[in-house]
């Protein structure tokens, strides 16, 4: 049974990763599926675990200011199969709950709009919500019965379905560092990739833009984008009723940090969630 929380949430992942966005910044499974299951070979019927709460995080990739937003997280397991909605992200994991994980995943990709944009980039261009799709794979290995000490590793690969946001893919690492029946902890480590065109969408100036904004010019080229570093910690009140929370951290790199949309934000950024779960 899903009794305990889920573990993570990835960069709870890029996915939305979005940062800004009311989904917690996930960095494809890696800690979604590391989470405190009682009876992981249990099958039969059906398990399932809903939360909802909220945090603060920045407004948009690169922006100083944060705001307050909320989130929610779903986890289904029938015959194997694991279904995790983390905010608009679904990722379904065929991999019959053994070491090897693999499945679609399909959720919203990031956006910035004037209302959150701050001082110049409020005079850039606004970049619009829209849908994105992939894949995802991953493996997971160590750990005792609980669970406690295993690693899982994961890479997820995206593609949006507006051309101009390009493609994305995600590796990350995380370990069940406590998991008991009352407590759990899991720290993870996550990294971005993308190619020229998702970072020409979000940390590029045209022409056009820089004579509006008074923003330097700026066309980027694709890389490793960013770096982030989390935990996540819960604590089951019940047998149905518990308690999670999140913090993450991370910064900006390659040619997204040197964007003057970074440079007039910040090139670190963060987000702290916390919410309330229920197990059946």
């Amino acid at each position: 049974m899903l009794k305990y929380l889920l573990s993570s949430i990835a960069f709870l992942a890029s996915a939305m990763p979005a940062l800004g966005q009311t989904t917690l910044d996930t960095t494809a499974p890696a800690q979604t599926v590391n989470l405190p299951t009682e009876d992981d070979d249990e099958d039969s019927g059906v398990s399932g675990l809903i939360a909802l709460g909220g945090g603060i995080m920045p407004k948009y990739d690169g922006a100083s200011k944060y705001e307050a937003s909320p989130f929610g997280l779903a986890a289904l397991r029938w015959k194997g199969i694991e279904f995790n909605l983390v905010g608009t992200e679904l990722k379904v994991d065929l991999g019959g709950g053994g070491r090897f994980l693999y499945g679609p995943v399909l959720g919203m990709s990031n956006s910035r709009s004037v209302s959150d944009a701050e001082g110049p980039v409020k005079l850039l261009n606004p970049i619009k919500d829209s849908a994105d799709f992939g894949a995802f794979a991953g493996f997971r290995f160590g750990g005792d019965k609980r669970g406690q000490g295993r690693f899982v590793v994961s890479v997820q690969a995206t593609k949006d379905t507006k051309k101009e946001k390009g493609m994305s893919a995600d590796v990350g690492i995380s370990y069940a560092a406590i998991r008991n029946k009352k407590v759990f902890a899991t720290f993870d480590l996550g990294a971005e990739f993308n190619d020229s065109k998702y970072t020409r969408t979000f940390f590029g100036v045209t022409e056009p833009e820089a004579l509006a904004s008074g923003l330097d010019r700026y066309r980027p080229s694709g890389g490793l984008t960013k770096v982030s570093a989390g935990l996540t910690a819960g604590y089951q009140l019940s047998r149905h009723w518990g308690l999670l929370t999140r913090i993450q951290g991370g910064t900006f790199t390659g040619d997204a940090a040197d964007s003057p949309i970074v440079k007039d934000g910040s090139k670190g950024y963060g987000q702290a969630l916390f919410g309330i779960s229920y197990a059946f």
